[in-house]
């Protein structure tokens, strides 16, 4: 069952099939990135069971594709039939954050040391 307060507009749950169809391979895959191709017969979720945390994005064949909360701790993803590409990758707002200040704060410090070395001679 997926729940959380991220259900995307015309969401309807699914029955789950005790037979598995379709495949999943594991094209790549790096802490902060995991691309999956994905070969579906019929549409389902695919459930990855990585933590739900804020920071990850997910795209579906290049398209960004809303990540949903599967059974309160892991990630899920609503695939059409079909092949997909299907990639999740870390994106942490903090990281974002903290490398726009490092840069401000950089910058700053060029003007400092040019308006100093201005006012010097």
């Amino acid at each position: 069952m997926i729940i959380g307060p991220e259900v995307p507009d015309g969401f309807e749950p699914r029955k789950a099939k005790l037979e598995p169809q379709g495949s999943v391979t594991l094209a790549s895959e790096t802490p902060q990135h995991l691309t999956l191709e994905v070969d579906t017969p019929v549409a389902q979720y695919l459930v990855l069971a990585h933590t739900r945390y804020p920071g990850w994005e997910a795209t579906l064949d290049g398209a960004p594709a809303p990540i949903l909360d599967a059974n309160t701790a892991f990630m899920a993803l609503d695939v059409p039939p079909g092949r997909h590409s299907i990639e999740f990758t870390y994106r942490p707002r903090s990281f974002r954050v903290g490398l726009l200040l490092a840069a401000l704060g950089a910058i700053l410090g060029i003007l400092l040391s040019a308006f100093r070395r201005a006012n010097e001679g």
